[in-house]
């Protein structure tokens, strides 16, 4: 019955590490999902947006 009993544990405990595999990977998708996009930070410059600088800028 010792076999038996260690077959169980066992397969108990790779049962439980898979679960808790899937639950933080669910969890971890649901966070990235309901999170907003970070936007990138302004750049500090003197011209003005859609400006390309000429020849003489």
């Amino acid at each position: 019955m010792r076999r038996a009993h260690l077959v169980a544990a066992l397969s108990g405990a790779v049962l439980a590490v898979w679960v808790g595999r899937w639950a933080l990977l669910e969890l971890a998708s649901y966070v990235h999902r309901s999170r907003p996009a970070r936007a990138p930070l302004p750049r500090e410059t003197d011209r003005p947006p859609g400006h390309m600088p000429g020849p003489f800028d």
